[in-house]
């Protein structure tokens, strides 16, 4: 099925609740407006109240607005910002030793920066601006770029970066899948240092968040990648800027993802939680060396 959920009762006051959604369906976000709407509905029901009034947009509206965006000057412009950056397939970087990819097929470690480390952190990706999310992204991008010309000495490095792609209001109303991957495209060689590499990080997701409405799917058909980005984009840096912290009546929840899906080589996300900390997550393919 594409989605599946369960309340495990560990005691009379501490439950579980498990969803698990196929991507195609629902992106991160979408989850987190269904979570909220849950709780929502739970909330007044136990206070004797009605349930509130369902707030989702129209997804019929949407896509026809995403039609019109395929029929656009404007997509025209992005698909051709995409297939210039590309028309040169990057080389290989994978760490994997071998290219199936299973959702069950990962390690994650996780760490928690307590409020000072946290602060420490986001001082430290001021080098790359002023905007937090996008700060970290950048940061992170370079790291993972140097890392990989490390492993594998490649020049030429590419780096996906998950978004929402739900400019406006309407799209913020609405769960389904809406997400998109970009692409960012790094050079990186031994004499590269980090103020460089992200400021390089920095300009480049600049530009690609510019062109987020060209769908990154459509991309590796244009440039006829059987199985997606293949061997050539190996790492993610995800950054959920939205809490799963919700309350059920006067019970608070807290939300804890166990899985964003299926891992080319290796992964990074970043979670800001309501107390300051901020969770990441470390994933690689058992595949990986």
């Amino acid at each position: 099925p594409p989605f599946k959920m369960a309340l495990f009762r560990l005691g009379d006051e501490r439950f579980f609740w498990y969803f698990c959604f196929h991507h195609i369906v629902i992106d991160g976000y979408g989850t987190h407006l269904l979570a909220r709407r849950v709780s929502d509905v739970y909330t007044c029901l136990t206070q004797g109240k009605p349930a509130p009034k369902r707030l989702f947009g129209s997804f019929s509206e949407l896509l026809e607005e995403d039609e019109k965006y395929r029929s656009s000057e404007r997509y025209q412009e992005e698909r051709k910002y995409w297939l210039d950056r590309f028309q040169k397939t990057p080389a290989q970087a994978t760490l994997a030793t071998r290219s199936a990819r299973d959702t069950n097929d990962f390690h994650r470690i996780t760490t928690y920066l307590d409020k000072d480390e946290t602060s420490r952190l986001l001082r430290a990706a001021l080098i790359t601006g002023s905007n937090q999310s996008r700060n970290l992204a950048a940061l992170g991008m370079a790291a993972f770029a140097a890392y990989l010309h490390r492993l594998t000495g490649v020049t030429d490095v590419v780096i996906g970066l998950p978004i929402t792609r739900r400019p406006g209001s309407k799209r913020r109303l609405v769960p389904g899948m809406f997400a998109n991957v970009l692409p960012i495209r790094l050079q990186v060689d031994g004499s590269t240092d980090v103020r460089t590499l992200a400021l390089q990080a920095s300009s480049v997701l600049d530009e690609a968040l510019n062109h987020r409405g060209y769908r990154f799917e459509t991309l590796c058909r244009e440039l006829h990648l059987k199985g997606g980005a293949g061997r050539w984009m190996s790492a993610t840096i995800n950054i959920l800027n939205y809490q799963y912290d919700v309350r059920f009546g006067n019970a608070r929840g807290t939300g804890n993802n166990l899985a964003t899906g299926p891992i080319d080589d290796i992964a990074l996300s970043f979670y800001e939680h309501h107390n300051g900390q901020l969770r990441i997550d470390f994933e690689d393919r058992k595949s990986v060396v």
